[in-house]
């Protein structure tokens, strides 16, 4: 299949699909009305749910294991100090660098849960 015929077939579908959403997910009023994988849709869709904590917590643990992996063959191959170096300081910069992103989603959750009291 073409590329311009598969990119208007999956722009049609993209576009119904969103008509769809729009009219069933999207609504509050059809909320309480939705079995539990739609409930979970529509919080997502309405952006109750935050998956960027997820999304941050998975990319730490990958950075931590891939400066680990990198610092133990660096350790065991050529340089020595600059594997350890990575093997102990990688880690800890990760950590670090990915605490200060959950400061800004935590306070942003902080934020909508104010808001959400105040309503």
């Amino acid at each position: 299949m073409p590329f311009s015929i598969a990119l208007i077939i999956g722009l049609i579908l993209a576009l119904i699909a969103t008509v769809l959403a729009y009219v069933f997910l999207i609504p509050d009023k059809a909320r309480d009305s939705l079995p539990g994988f739609f409930r979970f849709l529509h919080d997502l869709i309405n952006f109750r749910t935050m998956i960027i904590e997820s999304v941050i917590k998975l990319l730490y643990v990958f950075c931590s294991f891939g400066c680990i992996g990198v610092g133990l063959f660096l350790l065991f191959g050529k340089n020595f100090l600059i594997g350890l170096l990575v093997l102990i300081g990688g880690p800890l910069v990760c950590r670090v660098i990915f605490e200060l992103v959950m400061l800004f989603v935590i306070q942003v959750q902080n934020t909508i849960s104010i808001n959400r009291k105040l309503k």
